[in-house]
């Protein structure tokens, strides 16, 4: 999916199977562009077995059609458009794991899944 935000253009969607992918997590990205280039990214990590474990963060998740429950996807939404309005183009990641919800700047993780 691509949609626009004062003048950026933001691609979104599930992480395609790469060499970096990892099989633990469900992993969905939002890459923001303007005028071709590459400013950030979002993505947002989900653990699988913390998502099945959480009842109605797996109903959550099959309601959106993307694996990621609805509320944790609508935090990385609302995190992006903020991002934007304030010119902060650091790469980020959304980690919900055992350990909760936490927002980390991605190029200091040291095994990067992106």
């Amino acid at each position: 999916m691509v949609w626009d935000y004062l003048g950026y253009q933001i691609e979104e969607g599930l992480k395609p199977h790469d060499e970096n992918f990892k099989d633990d997590y469900y992993q969905y990205f939002f890459m923001v562009k303007r005028d071709d280039e590459t400013k950030f990214k979002f993505c947002i990590w989900a653990k699988i077995d913390t998502l099945q474990s959480d009842q109605s963060l797996a109903e959550e998740a099959r309601e959106t059609g993307h694996k990621i429950p609805e509320s944790i996807y609508r935090r990385a939404h609302a995190r992006v458009m903020e991002k934007i309005e304030g010119e902060d183009f650091e790469n980020c990641l959304l980690e919900f794991d055992e350990n909760g919800l936490n927002e980390l700047l991605l190029d200091e993780i040291s095994e990067k899944k992106v």
